[in-house]
């Protein structure tokens, strides 16, 4: 018996491939244009300065700190504020456009964003888990990439030196390849892919339930296919179900349930 959640995310890999290759151009043309993606310019964000908006810590574990100052339940975060979690912790973070984030033991994170749902998540270590309502225009820094995000859910690490061991969506023990140390999943949703402090996408890519990539510096298209890991359909239900404002659409997670 052909296993149904398998086969659809092969169509759909096979869906953003061939988009990603020029072959859907007729689609293409009528989602972008030159310097853009799905209408997007994302050139005017990449030289801007977003500030002047906040997050609000939901719940917490262990020890965290933003601006080095001591966090706990309810307190705010300002934009441009570094906040890092310890290890053994994790934190629920609701920024004020009703984007909600849960942010991983060992991670340290930038939040740049002002009032108008945009701005920068510049991670330098550790990993966070993201719901952003449609509309929302954020980059996402990473050190090879830079990820244009328009309303999604998404998932991101970068793995600490020495660290070789991750875990899939069964809990199974899954080895990082050598000389990888990013890591992005598109878990639904549609995000341009370019190279660091750039705005041309050198990939773009639609997502209905966890397009996972490796990111390797050393290929000219560093997207390289990789199971879902370190994050849970249930760690998105949660995110969800803790957003303020409107909930997320849950069912990208419903059609592959078991």
């Amino acid at each position: 018996m052909i296993d149904k959640r398998v086969s659809r995310r092969y169509f759909l890999a096979e869906g953003t491939r061939l988009f990603a290759m020029g072959s859907l151009g007729a689609l293409t043309a009528a989602l972008a244009s030159p310097g853009t993606s799905f209408g997007l310019d994302w050139a005017s964000l990449v030289g801007s300065k977003p500030q002047g908006g906040h997050g609000k810590v939901k719940d917490l574990r262990g020890r965290s700190r933003a601006g080095g100052r001591p966090l706990g339940v309810g307190d705010r975060v300002e934009s441009g504020e570094q906040i890092v979690v310890e290890p053994r912790g994790w934190m629920i973070l609701s920024l004020s456009d009703n984007t909600i984030m849960r942010i991983n033991a060992n991670t340290t994170v930038t939040l740049e964003i002002d009032a108008n749902r945009r701005g920068f998540f510049r991670l330098l270590a550790g990993s966070l888990l993201t719901v952003m309502p449609t509309g929302n225009r954020y980059l996402v820094n990473l050190p090879t990439a830079t990820v244009g995000i328009k309303g999604t859910v998404f998932f991101q690490q970068i793995y600490h030196p020495g660290e070789r061991i991750a875990f899939d969506e069964n809990n199974e023990r899954v080895i990082i390849p050598r000389g990888i140390s990013e890591y992005f999943c598109l878990c639904n949703g549609m995000a341009d892919f370019m190279p660091s402090d750039q705005s041309t996408p050198f990939f773009s890519d639609i997502s209905e339930y966890h397009n996972s990539y490796y990111i390797d510096p050393r290929l000219p298209n560093p997207m390289v296919e990789a199971p879902q890991l370190n994050h849970t359909d249930e760690q998105i239900l949660e995110l969800i179900d803790r957003q303020d404002g409107a909930k997320h659409d849950t069912a990208f997670l419903d059609a592959y349930s078991a």
